[in-house]
């Protein structure tokens, strides 16, 4: 029988097959599994406790944080999504320099039920805190952040998650809005034979910054170049629609095919 325990002083949470057991204070409630998997934020209990607008466990399912916290009523509700309780607002902008990537803008935690929300943290590690602007009540909500161009490259990943919180479990990512759908290019590089790239995830806004070999592809002419194509490739989509247009990126080693397919919508299609 598989059974997981977590324990933070009279906190207990057990999750045995399919079934939640919570168990705070006087409150007992059994969850089930996949309810808890389909609901964004569910109400545990009507039950009005002591403990107002406080994060009360963590807790984690096939490698997803779950959240226990209560509302501003006392009542206790389960989340999958940090910002049900931390309520995070964010207006954020970027700019590359040759050693560091800077973040600024507005970070606001309004209900404010977890202190110490600054750390700063590329993918599994730590890397600095933010600082904000001001102590004073219309300013404190500024703040600057950096991550230095050297721990991207040595960091092994393309493709490296910003986060802002207390800890690895208890953070948000950082929020930049979108232009337009798909992903968006905040910002960009060249750092010697490194591109450094601020980008959200497709149809998302969440950032991600990708580090890699700078190509002569990425060259503002190529860019130019592919652009233009796309835009003529539309006057022809009718005639050529079904036509898939195969080629081998790089013919001097082995390497991933890639598959072109004119299609109605987007000329190039997808990968």
């Amino acid at each position: 029988m598989d059974e997981i325990k977590y324990r933070e002083e009279e906190e207990v949470v057990t999750i045995i097959h399919r079934l939640v057991d919570i168990k705070y204070g006087d409150i007992e409630e059994t969850i089930d599994l996949d309810l808890l998997r389909k609901k964004k934020n569910l109400k545990i209990s009507d039950q009005e406790t002591d403990e107002k607008k406080k994060l009360i466990n963590v807790f984690q399912i096939d490698e997803k944080n779950y959240y226990i916290y209560t509302s501003k009523t006392g009542r206790l509700y389960i989340t999958n999504n940090v910002n049900y309780f931390c309520k995070i607002k964010q207006k954020i902008h970027c700019k590359i320099t040759k050693k560091y990537v800077y973040f600024w803008g507005k970070f606001t935690n309004i209900n404010h039920k977890v202190d110490n929300f600054n750390q700063i943290f590329l993918n599994e590690n730590k890397v600095g805190k933010i600082k904000r602007f001001s102590k004073m009540k219309k300013l404190k909500d500024f703040m600057v952040m950096r991550i230095k161009v050297s721990d991207l490259i040595n960091s092994g990943e393309i493709h490296n998650n910003i986060r802002i919180g207390k800890s690895k479990e208890i953070s948000v990512p950082i929020l930049i809005k979108r232009k337009h759908k798909g992903t968006n290019y905040f910002n960009r590089k060249k750092i010697k034979d490194n591109y450094i790239i601020v980008r959200s995830i497709c149809n998302g806004n969440k950032v991600r910054i990708t580090s890699i070999k700078f190509e002569p592809e990425y060259k503002k002419i190529n860019l130019i170049k592919n652009f233009l194509a796309k835009i003529i490739s539309k006057m022809y989509m009718e005639r050529y629609r079904n036509t898939n247009l195969m080629f081998e990126k790089e013919t001097n080693r082995a390497c991933e095919s890639r598959i072109l397919h004119i299609s109605k919508d987007y000329g190039f299609g997808k990968k």
